[in-house]
């Protein structure tokens, strides 16, 4: 088991460069990488998670050729969403029925 600071300043960066190969040599590493880019996002904290999910998001704009794979990408980071958002989200749904009833 790796350490968050392993995961997120080590493994994510290597595994994202794979992600981002660009010939079709590479399209099956690019694709695994994919998949161990899901089981790392699984293990990240909330920033390194949000800032691999960020980044995939901007490189739609600098890397279009590559926007199949960089869907996939987030797709997987999404896919694997662990963080208990329950207390963040309940006050603002009572603020927005108040609201409506007002």
């Amino acid at each position: 088991v790796f350490s968050p600071t392993t995961l997120s300043n080590y493994l994510l960066p290597m595994v994202r460069h794979m992600v981002l190969r660009n010939t079709a040599k590479e399209a099956d590493v690019a694709e695994e990488a994919v998949i161990t880019l899901k089981s790392i996002a699984a293990q990240l904290p909330w920033r390194p998670y949000h800032a691999a999910l960020g980044s995939f998001i901007r490189l739609l704009k600098v890397q279009p050729e590559l926007e199949r794979r960089l869907v996939r990408a987030m797709v997987a980071v999404l896919d694997v969403f662990h963080f208990d958002i329950a207390d963040e989200v309940a006050p603002a749904v009572e603020r927005a029925v108040a609201e409506a009833g007002a």
